[in-house]
């Protein structure tokens, strides 16, 4: 499915939800050392919400494909989650040079004052959104704001706010990573003083992270005034979160994105692991049992094929991994691999798959794919 098409079901699902489940009332919101109750009702939720989806879809396309690119251009300013965490863990709003030094070698950087960029701007507004005001962007840490823990796996929990549209900007990121299977990126920004030739500056440190909270947008009534569960990530995984969602916005391509697998589980499931291991034979027995086929030539069940005689295809093939050394660390990836009959990977060689075979391996599955939807019977095999 295209980004445009999960964009336009956003807000169907929402509405739906609203309109069916959404009951007036007060809600409570949480704030330091107390909560501000605040009246909602089911009107001006709908109200809101007209306002920051419109009826033009591919405007709202465009605008967040811009935001993933505004996003992706801070990248290299970025972080490393365990810097980050370090000057999380400050508890100050004034750096000294041996806090710094300490960041710095954690992989952190320092990002000084900028008037023209409103990531390296001083203000006190908490959530940054984009030029079209409908997405998330960016959201400010402050100590002392709301829940301010940091686990050791770089989760926390951020404010809700205190009006609807801003409510309601949180439940959309939730709902674009669930329909999308992918989550929504945004930047964390925290500044702090810094003291040059005793002149008082700002600087800024940032990371990406992710939204992990995106069940709360199920269920507008209960959630809307909740805050964001995220999780902070390094500077490869957003690249390879905004690349997914940039792809999904490709037009010409009929094929499905796919989540990227967890790196423990790519190795796992490599090339060299299920070709001569017990990984192998499970993978084998799952077919079996599940009823399916050869892509190749044949379409034979591997019910009816012996495991000595069933192969691990590459799409890409190894010999071509070698011309093209960028390739190598793909090659063995269980994305590039699918399972064939020892003959019919004979004869497609070192040659690339033509239309119908690749259209039947990714119809039947490549291994990655049987993992994503099949692990745990896999496992069981």
């Amino acid at each position: 499915m295209k980004l445009r098409d999960h964009l336009d079901n956003i807000k169907t699902q929402l509405v739906n939800d609203i309109e069916v489940s959404f009951i007036d009332g007060v809600r409570k919101i949480p704030r330091p050392n107390s909560v501000n109750p605040i009246n909602i009702k089911k009107n001006q939720v709908l109200d809101s919400l007209d306002r920051l989806i419109p009826s033009n879809i591919d405007n709202y396309q465009n605008d967040f494909v811009q935001n993933l690119h505004s996003i992706r251009s801070y990248l290299s300013f970025c972080s490393s989650p365990k810097a980050f965490r370090t000057a999380w863990d400050l508890r100050s709003l004034e750096l000294n040079g041996q806090d710094a030094e300490t960041i710095l070698n954690q992989g952190g950087q320092f990002i000084p004052f900028n008037k023209d960029s409103r990531i390296f701007k001083y203000e006190q507004q908490g959530v940054l959104y984009d030029e079209s005001k409908r997405f998330l962007k960016a959201i400010r840490h402050v100590e002392g704001n709301y829940d301010d823990k940091l686990d050791d796996l770089g989760k926390f929990t951020y404010q809700p706010p205190e009006n609807i549209s801003g409510m309601l900007r949180y439940r959309i990121a939730e709902k674009i990573s669930q329909v999308s299977s992918i989550p929504y990126v945004l930047l964390v920004i925290m500044w702090f003083k810094y003291r040059i030739n005793n002149n008082l500056n700002h600087v800024f440190t940032i990371a990406p992270a992710k939204i992990t909270s995106i069940r709360q947008s199920n269920n507008i009534d209960k959630h809307i005034h909740k805050h964001l569960d995220l999780q902070l990530i390094n500077r490869s995984e957003a690249s390879s979160i905004l690349n997914l969602f940039l792809s999904l916005n490709e037009t010409s391509l009929e094929i499905d994105v796919r989540r990227e697998l967890p790196d423990s589980l790519s190795r796992e499931w490599s090339y060299d692991k299920v070709n001569s291991s017990n990984k192998g034979k499970q993978l084998k027995r799952w077919s079996k049992n599940t009823g399916k086929k050869c892509p190749g030539e044949c379409n034979r069940e591997f019910i009816d094929i012996s495991n000595s005689d069933i192969a691990f295809g590459h799409i890409v093939s190894q010999n071509w991994c070698k011309s093209f050394t960028y390739l190598l660390d793909k090659v063995n990836h269980p994305d590039n691999l699918y399972l064939t009959c020892k003959k019919c990977n004979s004869s497609l060689g070192d040659k690339f798959p033509d239309v119908t075979l690749r259209n039947k391996i990714i119809s039947y599955g490549t291994i990655g794919d049987w993992l994503r939807k099949n692990l745990t019977s896999i496992r069981k095999s």
